[in-house]
């Protein structure tokens, strides 16, 4: 069965008869279930009563039913298909199949440019199903890195700074830059500015646990870029901050604690190393500091064998 095969109505609403819908009802319906946090109950009643009035209006030509049959790229771009195939992409990935749902909305990208493409809020919901699935492993980076970039754009410019997808469409464009940052280090300039668009949007919300998450991984981008002292000096004021306030998470204590001492282990300051060890052994439970020693090598996997190149430990003190 194709991905863009008609799935049939939930079983949540097998028993409610069908609604009809006129045009500005059917326009209003797939906005809200393109840009409105939905549950997922509500979701699959929506999509199921889109489904259905699509299906009648294709007999008369006037509506393009992405369900009904295997789409082309052309059919899947149709204005009044688009909201509905990013529904049923979300209830894929809701249930798990994160491959079929970034494969069924990749053909809304066909043709475009991220980069002078206009602000979308059907099209930026698409970039972050496909960004979520394994089926961008077949893309380029720079393809990943442009896409992540105009869906932090377009939700900002449309949804605003604070709204949850927003900070979300900020956190996935710098996660997706790393990612690329590991493979090629052309990209760690591009994690680090991400990385400062993620604390601003959650800086703007909040959120400061996932403001120093953030942190600390433009911590990571600016040390493998062999801004050595910068990096350290940021690590180590989010450390700080979460050891002195009171009742800090550990799982985000070990998060933070990790990548600082890999950072001062590898620039060959052992010393203050070692007490900031002596300060995670003391405020860290037990099987929180197990994890630290394995997220050290983790990152030190990825990071420190290149980083020796460009490291700054010959420089003065002072410029640390």
């Amino acid at each position: 069965m194709s991905a863009f095969e008609d799935q049939g109505p939930s079983s949540d609403g097998a028993d409610e008869p069908a609604e009809e819908f006129g045009d500005d009802e059917l326009r209003a319906l797939r906005e809200l279930l393109g840009i409105q946090p939905l549950s997922p109950r509500l979701r699959r009643r929506l999509t199921g009563l889109l489904d259905e009035t699509c299906t009648d209006g294709q007999q008369d030509g006037s509506v393009v039913n992405p369900s009904s049959s295997p789409a082309s790229g052309a059919d899947v771009m149709a204005m009044d298909s688009r909201a509905a195939v990013v529904g049923r992409a979300s209830l894929l990935a809701e249930d798990g199949d994160c491959r079929g749902a970034g494969e069924l909305v990749a053909p809304l990208f066909a043709g475009i440019d991220p980069v002078l493409a206009a602000p979308d809020l059907v099209l930026a919901d698409a970039v972050h199903i496909r960004l979520g699935s394994r089926a961008t492993y077949a893309d380029a980076a720079a393809t990943c890195v442009a896409w992540a970039g105009y869906s932090r754009a377009a939700n900002a410019l449309l949804r605003g700074r604070g709204h949850p997808r927003t900070v979300e469409a900020a956190r996935l464009a710098a996660q997706v830059a790393e990612s690329w940052a590991f493979v090629d280090c052309g990209w760690w300039p591009r994690a680090a500015d991400a990385y400062q668009a993620a604390i601003d949007a959650n800086v703007w919300c909040g959120d400061a646990d996932a403001a120093d998450v953030a942190r600390v991984r433009q911590a990571v981008s600016l040390h493998a870029l062999g801004r050595c002292g910068d990096a350290i000096r940021l690590a180590g004021r989010v450390w700080r901050g979460w050891r002195d306030r009171e009742g800090h998470d550990p799982w985000l204590g070990q998060d933070i604690v990790s990548p600082y001492l890999m950072m001062l282990r590898r620039c060959g300051r052992y010393r203050e190393a070692e007490l900031v060890e002596v300060e995670a052994l003391a405020v860290l439970p037990g099987r929180y500091r197990l994890m630290v020693g394995r997220l050290i090598d983790a990152d030190d996997l990825r990071i420190g064998r290149y980083h020796d190149r460009i490291c700054r430990r010959h420089l003065t003190w002072d410029t640390l």
